[in-house]
């Protein structure tokens, strides 16, 4: 009866349950565990840790803390505050951690290790009338889970927060570019943005008609600049744009113009001069 009794309130005794701490670190940086010693009023003499089942770091309060497998390269303790210091985390450094300060457990770390995500791109996929078009967030998935996304639109966030994003040309037609952004507890990356596929076209179109606009007003602006300058339209001169006497060939023109209407016998620029000087009288002797 008394030994029932005594297994009874073995059985009943309060179990202490140490809580688990969750820390996420991204690969290649360092991460410093440290135990709970709020409750530790005694010099620490014994420290051990393990990761999982194996010990990694282990000091018996005499000689230098002994380190087994990768942690003795890349592991290091503190024995005075019983820290356990890990760098260059790659994935596999992952897992529990616990600590037990003078054969006592004080404290359990969740260590999470992921790898930073990859630069996304965006792939498209329409429908033959090219009225919906299905937009996907392509990522490399191995590496940085778990992962979120999110999309904008000329740099407006838009209410959707999955891989895919449907648009359509009647809800997008004022939307001109689309972005994801791809982001896992230790880093984020956005994609090269892209333009809108189901107004692509129209765009296009636009652009010619600015590109024809602008040719147009350049030839008009020079024609007038020739006009003003040579005081003749372009197409009056025998030289062509090329050529430097296209610019400079009317004084010469004008000449040419003056001795041809001598030749005709067109009172010229000269003759038009000789009958404008008074006449001179010669006194006769008397």
């Amino acid at each position: 009866m008394w030994l029932l009794v005594t297994l009874l309130g073995l059985f009943l005794l309060p179990v202490r349950v140490v809580p688990e701490i969750l820390v996420q670190k991204k690969a290649g940086e360092e991460v410093l565990l440290a135990p709970n010693l709020a409750s530790m009023t005694v010099p620490i003499t014994v420290i051990s840790w393990k990761h999982g089942p194996d010990l990694a770091i282990e000091w018996d309060g005499q000689n230098i803390p002994d380190s087994y497998r990768h942690f003795k390269d890349r592991g290091s303790l503190n024995i005075k505050t019983g820290e356990l210091t890990i760098t260059g985390l790659t994935p596999e450094d992952s897992g529990s951690y616990t600590v037990e300060i003078n054969n006592k457990l004080t404290s359990t770390t969740r260590l999470q290790v992921i790898l930073p995500v990859s630069k996304p791109t965006i792939s498209i996929s329409c429908d033959a009338d090219m009225t919906r078009c299905l937009l996907t967030c392509n990522v490399d998935a191995s590496h940085g889970e778990p992962l979120t996304y999110s999309w904008t639109s000329s740099g407006v966030a838009l209410e959707n927060a999955a891989k895919e994003y449907v648009i359509t040309k009647e809800a997008s037609s004022e939307k001109t570019e689309f972005s994801c952004e791809v982001m896992n507890p230790v880093s984020q990356e956005s994609s090269e943005s892209i333009a809108n596929p189901l107004i692509k076209r129209n765009m296009k179109l636009m652009t010619g008609i600015m590109v024809f606009i602008s040719m147009v007003t350049a030839v008009v602006v020079l024609i007038a600049i020739h006009r003003w300058k040579t005081g003749v339209w372009f197409y009056q001169k025998g030289s062509m744009p090329w050529e430097t006497d296209f610019w400079r060939k009317q004084q010469a023109s004008g000449r040419e113009a003056a001795d041809a209407k001598d030749a005709n016998g067109e009172p010229g620029e000269r003759d038009l001069m000789a009958s404008n000087q008074p006449e001179r009288v010669e006194a006769s002797p008397t």
